[in-house]
């Protein structure tokens, strides 16, 4: 009785303190998951390199902060010119009167022709307020998108200290979580193959497409003489990473405002380009690359990053797809090994019994003739 209370008592205290571990250690879950599959990605180039150079930790440092620079800088550079594209759109927004636009003007004078006692300067100035504080809006949330990119920054130095530490110490974490592990080996295996699996196809091909796509747009636009060029590339960026979004979300408005100001040639050609080019290169990415290595239904796909994007942000959309395919993993294998008990069961109870199936089927036959032959024996005897 005191042990099973001890029991109980360590396994409250062991719940409750990892509790308390999750919500220390849950403002960097996304950059210490993100490290761990980094490291996955870069293992085979650090062994390689580790094998040349020597030193496990020196070369774990090196690709750390290789990683890091191939981060950083092209971050920096895109954050700095993308905010002050941003600020001059929001300026413009801001100083525009979209009531005065000649399409917008002909489409009031129009509908006047039909309801000539309707109030049409109240309802204009409604609307332009209503732009110009939807415009001020906009241009606030932009501002509040820029002060974010300091904690972006703060996730990514915890990332980068965490991937040093995977690439140098990561084969001793392993060992101790396997021995911790309550799965059998050949489970913890399975496990691992998949999440080296859907990493390399989730993050690489997620990345291929969306470089791929902005890209493309972004020198089509700069043919066709669209204006923040820079800007619309670094949304077709973010766009192009979440699932059935991608860059139509971008050049689909820009062909709309080209119509709208009357560019006609420039809107036919985004258009054409978007819808020939940009979609055609993304879907052939992902059908070589996202789909082969991760082989994962569309819905599943769409729904994990868009909740793993409204969980943690831009990392969600990398997060939820392999946070989903582990899943996915886990109740394949508990299915097979429940499907495996009957079996494992009888191959316990003839290795009890210390004999193998042909062993223990002679035997059977043998008492079963045994018994026979005693029951007419039997008979016999009750006969005479």
């Amino acid at each position: 009785m005191r042990q099973q209370v001890s029991f109980w008592f360590l396994l409250a205290t062991v719940l409750g303190m990892g509790a308390l571990f999750f919500h220390v250690l849950q403002p960097f879950l996304a950059p210490l998951f993100l490290a761990a599959v980094l490291a996955l990605l870069v293992n085979p180039v650090f062994e390689h390199t580790e094998r040349v150079i020597g030193g496990r930790h020196r070369t774990a440092a090196g690709l750390t902060v290789l990683v890091l620079l191939l981060c950083l800088i092209p971050l920096s550079l895109a954050l700095i010119i993308i905010g002050r594209e941003i600020m001059v759109v929001g300026h413009q927004i801001s100083q525009t009167d979209i009531a005065q636009h000649t399409i917008v003007r002909e489409v009031v004078d129009f509908v006047q022709g039909y309801f000539p006692d309707a109030d049409w300067q109240s309802l204009k100035d409604s609307v332009s307020e209503g732009l110009k504080s939807t415009s001020r809006d906009v241009f606030l949330r932009t501002q509040d998108f820029l002060s974010d990119a300091v904690a972006f920054v703060v996730g990514l130095a915890i990332m980068g200290l965490a991937l040093y530490y995977f690439l140098a110490e990561g084969p001793v974490m392993l060992r101790k979580l396997q021995r911790l592990s309550p799965l059998e080996n050949g489970e913890e295996e399975i496990l691992f193959q998949e999440f080296a699996r859907v990493c390399r196809g989730v993050v690489i091909g997620t990345l291929l497409c969306a470089v791929a796509q902005a890209t493309l747009l972004g020198c089509g636009l700069w043919i066709a003489g669209v204006d923040h060029v820079w800007v619309l590339t670094g949304m077709t960026l973010l766009f192009s990473m979440i699932p059935f979004l991608g860059s139509a979300s971008i050049w689909g408005p820009v062909t709309a405002w080209l119509l709208w100001q009357g560019r006609i040639g420039a809107a036919l050609f985004v258009g054409t380009y978007g819808a020939a080019v940009v979609s055609t290169a993304d879907n052939l990415i992902r059908a070589h690359v996202l789909h082969g290595a991760a082989n994962m239904h569309p819905l599943l796909a769409l729904v994990s990053a868009l909740g793993g994007l409204k969980l943690v942000g831009l990392w969600g959309v990398f997060l939820g797809p392999i946070v989903a395919a582990l899943f996915y993993t886990l109740l394949k294998v508990m299915d097979d090994r429940l499907e495996s008990n009957p079996d494992q069961e009888s191959s316990e109870m003839l290795a009890e019994m210390g004999t193998g199936p042909e062993e223990f089927c002679t035997a059977s036959r043998g008492r079963s003739l045994g018994t026979s032959a005693t029951q007419r024996s039997d008979r016999s005897v009750l006969t005479k």
